[in-house]
């Protein structure tokens, strides 16, 4: 079993958190603000997404398997326990047990419903006195707005990303869209939540994140990124979900945005 993990300092978050120490007061980031958006597709019968938080320091977005039934309690589900308990974890944050906990309710849902099997997508960031951390399982992407310009901090955990690692031209495959798109991880499998990645991030003031959907990622373009950096969390949200759709979207559509900051934290009682 691995675990896909970095972070921005190039060392192990503890240890750069210790040289970090050295400095003195420590700017530690936090959400200043944020905004969600979600809308059901024109051609969903029910939302299967869903977004939630926790004291202004837990996120998370999830996006229930379409054309299984339950993706709508599976992504419900996810969400509230990973939110749970990343919001009670204890630093050092034990990535692996949150992942399994979660990976277990939402099978545990599955059979309480009587359904064979369900899944969800699903990302997750965490601000505490250590950093902005993200969690990342499946094809629900996170970016980093800098300066108004969208960086992609999660790899898409599907089959046409495994093939490219793997260096596989997928056309000797002949496979069909749909099926390069089908997660090769996800929470709802025994074996389908191995792989999650975590990401500690560096922060400089007036960072946003944006978690979304793959309901709204596959519809964005370089005009409606540079929209977003005029709008606050809200609008910046509902801009994306609202673009995602008119440009053709027929998926479930779910934007995340939040606004950091950096204060002491000894004095803003943030994390």
């Amino acid at each position: 079993m691995s675990v896909g993990t970095a972070d921005e300092a190039t060392m192990p978050p503890d240890v750069a958190r210790r040289f970090a120490d050295l400095g003195g007061r420590r700017q530690q980031p936090y959400a200043r603000s944020w905004g969600t958006a979600s809308a059901r597709g024109p051609r969903r019968n029910a939302n299967e997404d869903a977004c939630d938080q926790r004291h202004g320091r837990s996120f998370a977005v999830a996006d229930g398997m379409g054309g299984r039934p339950g993706g709508a309690a599976a992504a419900e589900t996810a969400v509230a326990v990973v939110l749970e308990h990343m919001s009670r974890a204890a630093s050092p944050t034990d990535w692996r047990a949150i992942v399994t906990s979660a990976n277990d309710a939402v099978r545990g849902r599955a059979r309480l419903d009587g359904i064979d099997r369900n899944g969800a997508a699903i990302a997750a960031i965490h601000c505490s006195a250590s950093g902005v951390t993200v969690l990342h399982l499946g094809d629900v992407r996170v970016y980093r707005l800098r300066n108004g310009a969208p960086e992609p901090l999660t790899t898409d955990h599907n089959v046409a990303e495994q093939l490219a690692r793997d260096d596989i031209n997928p056309a000797r495959l002949g496979l069909r869209a749909g099926e390069l798109a089908a997660l090769t991880g996800y929470l709802g499998d025994e074996d389908s939540a191995v792989d999650f990645a975590v990401r500690a991030l560096s922060v400089v003031e007036g960072d946003r994140l944006v978690a979304c959907t793959d309901g709204v990622h596959r519809h964005l373009d370089g005009a409606v990124w540079r929209a977003v950096d005029a709008l606050d969390d809200r609008a910046a949200a509902a801009l994306l979900v609202d673009a995602a759709l008119r440009a053709g979207g027929t998926d479930d559509a779910t934007a995340l945005v939040i606004s950091l900051a950096l204060g002491d934290a000894t004095e803003t009682g943030h994390g």
